[in-house]
């Protein structure tokens, strides 16, 4: 019975890092949307700093997260 309860334990704690790094992986998608939002509306005011800023600094930084928050969720799952 012990052995059934640390087994459970460990797959709960497995189960809720995953989720944590799910729900990271939609907060950082949202980002990504909101800043393309963002670059939208500086590019019709004519902000091009802001929108290369957002463009080619913000998003791709958030992307190189996102693909490492994937990887790590493929790797939770894979044991």
């Amino acid at each position: 019975m012990a052995s059934l309860k640390e087994k459970y334990a460990s797959l709960k704690n497995e189960r809720e890092g995953e989720r944590k790094l799910l729900i990271q992986l939609k907060d950082m998608k949202e980002q990504i949307a909101q800043l393309e939002h963002d670059a939208t509306i500086a590019e019709k005011d004519t902000d091009y700093n802001k929108v290369a800023e957002i463009r080619y600094g913000k998003i791709p930084a958030l992307q190189q997260t996102i693909e490492s928050l994937e990887k790590q969720i493929d790797d939770a799952r894979a044991h």
